[in-house]
């Protein structure tokens, strides 16, 4: 059974969980040659995707008021499920196999679509309220905690994942629209367009921080690397490297001259940021040691949202007009063995309940 105590024991054991990541970190230190090894067709105009790396499943949130189902074994689509309004933003809650998909029904109601991965059916609607625009979704998978960033009414959404229920709102963050969480800090950084501020949330307190000026006009995108502290916010052309220790600037990364980087996760296994760029049809993937791009990948029309695989070290991309999910993997993994990285699900297995 999975309770509350399984979070805080897990929260507490963050030092046993930073040196087995750390093992497996290094355990994956060798070369990478990342490529575009699968295409999957999904339904029309996927926006977010989310993985749960325990079952392996795949989701793209479509415009079509879909989720698609993608097993990551095989690359197959499993199945849609059908949702009360168009989506955006999703998450997985791992450990309960919950998957959670901001959504906009046609009168204008904002809510978050509880969807059990189980039996790939809808358990409940938790409401945000009308005209707020719910759109990116990030999960803490030790505190079982959902953050949803609503634009409509510059807040971010604290939501219980295991009661599936609104505990709390963090107001005062401009047009809010990217999140990520960093598991070890349990610190929520945001995203806002249009606005060149990264926010940061104490996840203990739902209180705001600070706000991490970049110097450039609009931020779209925002990803962590728990392992490293490395925060990442993606700008119009560029990638911008924060310390999580000091929120000082570190680098500026060029991706592109002026096209926005909406989509952006860290593979921390591999050190290696995914970087979607829509004007160009790109996946950009940064290498974090040296904060230099490694490598630029056509992938489909208009890609937005990325998502990785911790266990397979695998990233898919959401192309929004192609209606594709590319699948990114390394082309060289057959030629040397592989340690599977424990997920944080992993990890909470280790504490007693």
């Amino acid at each position: 059974m999975f309770t509350t105590t399984t979070f805080k024991g897990a929260v507490a054991g963050g030092a046993l969980a930073a040196a087995l990541l750390a093992q497996s970190t290094a355990a994956l230190a060798a070369p990478l040659s990342p490529a575009v090894i699968a295409t999957v067709t999904v339904d029309l105009h996927p926006r977010g995707v989310a993985v749960n790396p325990n079952t392996n499943h795949v989701y793209t949130a479509n415009d079509h008021n879909t989720v698609t189902v993608v097993d990551g074994a095989t690359n197959q689509v499993t199945g849609n499920i059908l949702l009360g309004g168009q989506p955006g933003g999703i998450g997985v809650l791992n450990a309960l196999n919950r998957v959670f998909v901001a959504s906009i029904s046609s009168t204008g109601f904002g809510s978050l679509a509880v969807i059990d991965g189980g039996n790939n059916s809808v358990m409940t609607y938790i409401p945000i309220g009308f005209e707020t625009s719910p759109a990116g979704v990030a999960v803490n998978q030790n505190t079982g905690r959902v953050y949803v960033a609503v634009p409509g009414n510059n807040s971010v959404a604290v939501i219980d994942g295991l009661s599936n229920s609104l505990v709390d709102t963090v107001n005062g963050i401009v047009e809010p629209v990217g999140m990520a969480v960093n598991l070890m800090t349990n610190r929520v950084y945001v995203a806002s367009l249009d606005h060149k501020v990264v926010t940061v949330i104490d996840g203990a307190s739902d209180h705001i921080l600070t706000g991490i000026d970049i110097g450039v006009t609009s931020v779209g995108s925002v990803a962590v690397n728990p392992d490293t502290n490395r925060v990442y916010a993606g700008t119009n052309g560029a990638v911008v490297v924060i310390d999580g220790n000091t929120d000082a600037l570190m680098a500026s990364i060029s991706t592109s001259s002026t096209y926005s980087n909406y989509g952006m996760v860290v593979s921390a296994a591999q050190n290696l940021v995914y970087v979607s760029t829509q004007g160009l049809d790109t996946l950009t993937i940064v290498d974090g040691a040296t904060n230099k791009v490694m490598d630029t990948l056509p992938v489909g029309s208009a890609p937005l949202g990325v998502a990785d695989n911790p266990n397979t070290n695998r990233a898919y991309v959401a192309n929004t007009s192609s209606s594709t999910l590319s699948v990114i993997g390394d082309a060289l993994l057959q030629l040397r063995p592989m340690t599977p990285r424990l997920s944080s699900s992993s990890l909470q297995a280790l504490k007693p309940i």
